[in-house]
């Protein structure tokens, strides 16, 4: 059964690679439903209890994202509200030897090979500066199940390795 409750005024600001939505929402919704519109479909991101949602390593391009009020109708069963309108946004990238750079502060962030690309090199290196901007970071899951990577050669310029950045690389064996 539909609830018939709206989200309003979904708004998106994009920095870097991250997406922050927000809305405003007058009921008393438990849940909001967020979902991403791919090829019309709506796919499910993430529930948020707030009236935000923080979406980071974005894949750089046009991204369209729908929130759903939620809220539990007597029991364990969810009703939805109406859909927000879409918001769409746009994340900007750098593409430098197959790999994606998002800007971050302080210079730029490694998110990892440009989707689609068949990455068949054992060994990379990042370079220190990609357009005159400083590379500082490697994006979270940047490299998350590579199997092919064998040696990773980093700058001095990192500051930050996210999260999962290289897990399940099994074959990596150096990083330098």
């Amino acid at each position: 059964a539909a609830w018939n409750d709206a989200v309003t005024n979904l708004t998106a600001t994009v920095e870097g690679s991250t997406v922050t939505l927000t809305w405003d929402h007058e009921a008393g919704a438990e849940a909001y439903g967020v979902y991403e519109v791919v090829d019309g479909v709506n796919t499910f991101l993430t529930v948020v209890y707030e009236k935000q949602a923080i979406l980071t390593d974005v894949a750089a391009g046009d991204h369209s994202y729908v929130v759903y009020s939620r809220q539990k109708n007597g029991g364990t069963r969810w009703q939805y509200g109406k859909v927000a309108a879409p918001v769409n946004a746009t994340v900007t990238g750098l593409i430098y030897n197959s790999i994606l750079y998002a800007p971050v502060e302080g210079g730029l962030k490694v998110c990892g090979f440009v989707e689609g690309y068949n990455n068949t090199e054992t060994s990379i290196v990042i370079p220190e500066t990609v357009e005159g901007l400083t590379v500082v970071a490697i994006g979270e899951s940047a490299f998350e199940g590579n199997t092919v990577l064998v040696s990773v050669d980093l700058p001095d310029t990192i500051m930050v390795i996210g999260t999962k950045a290289f897990k399940n690389c099994f074959n990596l064996k150096e990083m330098k």
